[in-house]
């Protein structure tokens, strides 16, 4: 199985309506490891913004899958736009991740289109149902709040799949926060105790 993954970035300090805040990361992080340690994928395609993308990679990295970063444009003009903001820990995590895994592949969008992300979304998708060997099948992964309208462009990932048959798991990161359970894709990935806490 080949999984192709976005979600919303991390959350900045002045952010009024949450959509990934630090205190999500650990029990998304769980939830993550176990995702991909019951559902085995091969390869794991995805880009490397702060928050979801690089939890979801760094979490595919110690389940022994395979990462191919896939950027929209050179690493410069990605770390400028979707990591640095963020803040240094973000920075050290991309890095060490381009460390891992090898140089990205960088496509050639424009930076300064307004629609560069959205329009990177069918190239990701694309991309994983190129790379499928024979009839090995693709798997969308998209983590954004049950409310939508919070991430246009992982909102647009996910509305991608269905036309092109691809099957969605969907993840809130803020369901634990809300009072409820991660929605669990897969059975045995049930939150854990300490993510009561």
């Amino acid at each position: 199985m080949i999984l192709v993954f976005a979600g919303v970035q991390a959350d900045l300090r002045d952010r009024l309506q949450p959509r990934l805040p630090s205190r999500a990361e650990a029990p998304l992080r769980r939830h993550l490891t176990c995702l991909l340690l019951r559902s085995r994928p091969r390869l794991a395609v995805g880009a490397l913004a702060s928050g979801s993308d690089i939890i979801v990679a760094e979490a595919a990295l110690a389940a022994g899958v395979q990462l191919k970063v896939l950027l929209p444009f050179d690493v410069p003009a990605f770390e400028l736009s979707s990591i640095r903001a963020h803040g240094g820990e973000w920075v050290a995590r991309f890095n060490a991740l381009l460390t891992a895994t090898g140089p990205p592949l960088a496509g050639t969008l424009d930076p300064a289109d307004p629609a560069v992300f959205t329009r990177h979304n069918q190239v990701l998708l694309e991309r994983a149902r190129a790379w499928a060997i024979g009839s090995e099948p693709v798997r969308a992964l998209a983590i954004r709040p049950a409310s939508r309208g919070l991430s246009e462009t992982t909102d647009d990932f996910a509305e991608r799949c269905g036309p092109l048959s691809i099957p969605l798991w969907d993840i809130d990161p803020l369901a634990e926060q809300d009072g409820g359970p991660f929605p669990v894709p897969l059975e045995g990935c049930e939150p854990s105790p300490k993510d009561q806490d």
